[in-house]
């Protein structure tokens, strides 16, 4: 020790990290009065090279990335930090579309919320201290459809009134035709999937009479075009049968020859002989109408 001017030294080795008791003596004057003190002294941790905690200032590193132009599009950041990546944010032309506090770090977006043309994604990752790494600006597209709302175009035309009718139906669409369903007096009787549309109806199921028909044509995104009502008439002849009595009309007219022979041979005094020619005769003329 050096004695007389305040402080001391003491070998690393020999002085507890955590208490040390420290002596020191108080020698008054060249005399033999010598006073003696003992003090604990508690010794920071790092005294004697021990590293105190030191902050995290590094901040994540992070890099975007999309897939998709259309309909749902993943925003995508892959992100890592010397402690932990707590959350990412997703930022669409600088404006905050959504977070992801979980690896892989993907956030799905609607892109009908987006115009269709360029847009840029940036992301920033976060750690438990607050340090924020962000990506750099990658571009990426939208490229929405329209949604199709025009209606096809469509005619109807008949062809015949009697017999088998056709039904015809000239239909076209900006993104085309599926379907044409053909409606006679409002009820429905069939349909052609494929161009020429048409369809054939035996008209006896349909009365003598005016009737209408209409066509509707459709596209796969469910527009439908009707076309103007067309009035057309059925007139369905009656059917005749006709039967050959040729063969029947001479067998009775033979058996009329027969009995008019047997009736020359008896007397025409007797009135049932002139019954049964005048009968005879009646028969003939029957038999005439048949033929």
């Amino acid at each position: 020790h050096t004695a007389y001017n305040g402080y001391w030294t003491e070998p690393h080795a020999s002085v507890n990290r955590d208490f040390s008791r420290v002596f020191f003596t108080s020698n008054w004057g060249s005399g033999s009065d010598t006073d003696v003190d003992a003090y604990m002294v508690r010794l920071p941790n790092n005294l004697f090279g021990a590293s105190a905690p030191v902050a995290d200032a590094i901040a994540p590193s992070v890099e975007a990335s999309t897939a998709g132009s259309s309909g749902t599009i993943t925003l995508i950041a892959n992100a890592s930090d010397n402690v932990g990546v707590s959350e990412v944010e997703f930022l669409i032309d600088g404006v905050l579309a959504g977070s992801d506090a979980t690896s892989p770090y993907t956030l799905a977006i609607d892109s009908t919320a987006l115009a269709n043309g360029a847009h840029t994604l940036s992301a920033v990752a976060y750690d438990a201290a607050g340090n924020a790494g962000v990506s750099p600006t990658v571009g990426f597209s939208v490229n929405n459809v329209a949604a199709d709302t025009t209606a096809p175009s469509v005619s109807a035309a008949i062809s015949g009134n009697s017999g088998t009718i056709t039904f015809s139906a000239n239909a076209s669409d900006n993104t085309g035709v599926t379907r044409v369903d053909f409606l006679v007096d409002g009820v429905a009787k069939g349909s052609d999937n494929s161009g020429p549309y048409t369809l054939s109806l035996d008209s006896t199921t349909l009365s003598n009479a005016s009737h209408t028909l209409v066509a509707k044509a459709y596209d796969a995104a469910g527009n439908i075009g009707t076309s103007a009502s067309v009035s057309f008439s059925v007139n369905n002849t009656p059917t005749t049968t006709v039967v050959d009595n040729s063969q029947l009309v001479a067998q009775m007219k033979s058996r009329l020859d027969s009995m008019d022979a047997t009736l020359a041979t008896m007397s025409t005094r007797n009135s049932k002989v002139k019954s049964l020619k005048a009968d005879v005769a009646t028969q003939r003329d029957l038999v005439q109408q048949i033929k």
